[in-house]
């Protein structure tokens, strides 16, 4: 009798009906398996949505708001390790994908603005703003100290502020560094501090208009 291919399954995205969770997903037997996959909250019914064709990795980021599209990074093997991963879009409606970032430009912490018109995501511990139709991202200038780093950006339910992880140094040029949760308009400006922890808070969220 054959033995199944084996995917292993790394789940952390809900789906916008909040029925399933989207995973990233890694053929143990058989690298084309790779993709992206669905999973019922019950832990049934893994439904496969991207497919690989570099031998690499996806790995979901977030739906947009309607969740007709899927955002996710992708890795191509092949490429140089400084610009191996890129962003990419899954239309769930129409199949089809396409690259929004240049390669070498990826975050599987990206956030999709409520309104479906941006992508937050991080670059080497920079703001950039990318658009769901390919055009050139954008770099957004966070109102900091110089030296700063952040990342794990998510836009609040109205779209006009962003909530994210920043590391702040003391003091110029200085190797210590004061890190937490900051909130900040989408244009970068009005940066305020919301935690500072000796520890290290990540990956934060804002809670959903009622």
């Amino acid at each position: 009798m054959p033995v199944p291919d084996r995917i292993f399954t790394a789940c952390h995205l809900w789906t916008r009906d909040g029925r399933r969770l989207a995973c990233e997903g890694e053929g143990l037997d058989d690298p084309s398996l790779s993709g992206v996959y669905t999973i019922s909250i019950t832990g049934t019914g893994l439904r496969r949505i991207t497919s690989n064709p570099y031998g690499g990795l996806d790995e979901p980021a977030d739906y947009s708001a309607d969740g007709t599209r899927l955002l996710f990074t992708r890795s191509d093997p092949s490429r140089p390790e400084e610009s191996e991963s890129a962003l990419f879009v899954k239309n769930l409606t129409r199949h089809k994908t396409h690259r929004i970032t240049p390669w070498g430009f990826s975050d599987a912490q990206a956030s999709w603005s409520p309104t479906a018109a941006k992508i937050a995501f991080e670059h080497r511990g920079r703001l950039y703003v990318a658009h769901p139709n390919g055009a050139r991202p954008e770099r957004m200038w966070l109102h900091a100290r110089p030296g700063y780093g952040a990342g794990d950006f998510s836009w609040s339910p109205n779209g006009k502020r962003l909530a994210f992880i920043l590391a702040v140094p003391i003091d110029v040029g200085g190797g210590d560094y004061v890190e937490g949760i900051a909130t900040a308009r989408a244009d970068g400006s009005h940066v305020h501090w919301k935690t500072t922890s000796p520890t290290f808070d990540h990956q934060p969220d804002w809670r959903p208009v009622a």
